[in-house]
């Protein structure tokens, strides 16, 4: 929420309107039809769940918006529907990564096991990404809960890599180490 703060600080008028969706596709598809006769110029709908990002680009287009042209749609969660949408230009782009808490929870968690990582306060920051068409398709694999068993994690570990200052919990690591 900071970073649209920030923006909208540095680009005053850029937001029109916040709805509340509730997390749920058919709301979300009624009220970007109401958004687009509200705001006919309206390009860019942000939305809180892929699943709503999804209700609003078809909603979009049954008002002759081309995604990715007229208009660009985004959401977070990396749902495979939304991923696919992203690859056939259908919806803009994903936040996602945030499944990986819990390895890296785990990951802490065996570190504090067998004491490199003693510190209770230490915090931890995950680094999501942003899937688009430009890196939807190497993103894809990742989200298949077959392909896990291929990472391992016991590299992301203090125990195993003494040489780690920070911990590497970030979506590219796994991408370019695994897939």
């Amino acid at each position: 929420m900071n970073g649209l703060r920030d923006f909208l600080a540095d680009h005053p008028g850029q937001l029109v309107q916040v709805v509340h969706g509730r997390w749920q596709q058919e709301i979300a598809r009624q009220q970007t039809a109401k958004l687009l006769r509200r705001y006919p110029e309206l390009s860019i709908i942000w939305c809180a769940s892929d699943a709503m990002a999804l209700a609003a680009a078809q909603q979009a287009q049954q008002h002759g918006k081309v995604v990715n042209k007229d208009m660009f749609i985004g959401g977070f969660d990396w749902l495979a529907d939304s991923l696919s949408a992203i690859a056939d230009g259908s919806q803009t782009a994903s936040v996602g990564g945030h499944f990986l808490m819990g390895a890296w929870a785990l990951v802490k968690a065996y570190d504090h096991r067998f004491s490199v990582s003693k510190s209770s306060t230490q915090e931890v920051r995950f680094k999501l990404a942003i899937a688009h068409q430009g890196n939807v398709k190497r993103i894809l694999p990742l989200v298949d809960p077959d392909n896990w068993q291929q990472i391992d994690f016991k590299s992301y570990t203090k125990t195993h890599n003494s040489t780690l200052d920070e911990y590497p919990f970030d979506v590219q690591s796994i991408l370019n180490q695994h897939f």
